[in-house]
């Protein structure tokens, strides 16, 4: 098992990037969402073809295992909050007090 810390550089209110995860390509892509002052994640296949769309960042939560699609991970996402409050990242917090980690189950 390895763990794999998302490479998430925020700088503005929807921003995306791609990397690996148990050797498959994944994009990765975030929008903040002023209503409910939360962030919103949406997971696409290595060609952009989105798998899973309007995920709610929250921490201490397998944020994909309430799917079954078979081309996401088969690991664990999580979001940590670094600073151990157990709070869902505000706008500025995402990628710094709030980062999102994968866990290999392979």
């Amino acid at each position: 098992m390895t763990t794999v810390r998302l490479p998430i550089s925020q700088d503005s209110a929807a921003f995306s990037f791609e990397t690996e995860l148990d050797g498959t390509s994944f994009g990765f892509a975030f929008r903040w969402n002023d209503r409910d002052a939360s962030w919103y994640m949406t997971v696409s296949d290595g060609e952009g073809s989105p798998i899973v769309s309007g995920i709610k960042v929250v921490v201490n939560l397998p944020l994909l295992n309430f799917f079954s699609d078979p081309r996401l991970p088969g690991g664990v996402l999580m979001a940590i909050d670094t600073a151990g409050a157990d709070q869902d990242a505000g706008y500025a917090d995402l990628g710094r007090r709030v980062v999102l980690s994968y866990l290999s189950l392979k």
